[in-house]
C-alpha cells in the first residue's frame, strides 16, 4: 500500500518510544487501530487511523510458551498446529496467560505421533523444553500402549515396528504392552 508505514514505526513516533518497545506493545495485544486490537508490528497504516495504547499495555517481554495438546486418532499431524487456538484452551487452565498470536510463531513440534495414533503432543518455543524432551529423550522414561486383537502365543514374542524389533509383548490389564 503506497504511503503506508508499519504499525511499529507509527506507534514509536506517536507514543515516543523505541521501535522495540512499540513491538512489545503491539505483540502483547496492547495497541488498537480504529478500535481493533492488532498484534502484527508489520501491519500497514496510513497514519490517518485512530491508534491507541490500551490501559494496562506494558513492556513486559512475551515469554516463550509450551502447548500440551491431546491429538485424537485420525487427525493428520500436519493439521495439529491448527488446533492451537484460544477456543481450545482448557477451561481449567490456571496459567493466567492470555493467548496471543505471537504464541503461534516459531513453535517446534516435539516427537510427532503417527496420524493413526492418539496421545500427547508437545509444541514449544522454549529451547529448554526442547532440550529436555529431545536431547535428553534417551534418559526420559516413555510408555506406549498398543491395543491388538487375536491370540498371543505363550511367552510373548518380539514385535516388528517400522522394520525394527521393539521389545517383548506382555499381557497386562486387557492391553498388550511392549
Amino acid at each position: 500500500m503506497s504511503g503506508s508505514i508499519r504499525l511499529a514505526k507509527c506507534v514509536a513516533e506517536r507514543f515516543n518510544c523505541s521501535r522495540g518497545e512499540a513491538i512489545l506493545y503491539i505483540e502483547g495485544a496492547g495497541v488498537t487501530v480504529d478500535g481493533v486490537v492488532v498484534e502484527e508490528p508489520g501491519f500497514r497504516v496510513t497514519g490517518q487511523e485512530q491508534i491507541a495504547l490500551l490501559p494496562g499495555a506494558d513492556l513486559t517481554p512475551i515469554e516463550d510458551v509450551t502447548f500440551l495438546l491431546h491429538k485424537p486418532a485420525g487427525i493428520a499431524v500436519a493439521n495439529v498446529p491448527e488446533l492451537i487456538v484460544t477456543e481450545n484452551q482448557a477451561a481449567e487452565d490456571r496459567s493466567g496467560m492470555r493467548f496471543l498470536k505471537r504464541h503461534r510463531k516459531e513453535l517446534v513440534m516435539l516427537d510427532p505421533l503417527d496420524n493413526a495414533a492418539s496421545g500427547l503432543m508437545v509444541f514449544t518455543q522454549d529451547w529448554r523444553v526442547k532440550r529436555k524432551l529431545v536431547d535428553d529423550l534417551s534418559r526420559v522414561e516413555q510408555e506406549f500402549v498398543v491395543e491388538v486383537s487375536g491370540q498371543i502365543s505363550e511367552g510373548g514374542g518380539r514385535v516388528p515396528m517400522g522394520g525394527l524389533l521393539v521389545g517383548q509383548w506382555r499381557y497386562l490389564m486387557g492391553h498388550e504392552r511392549f
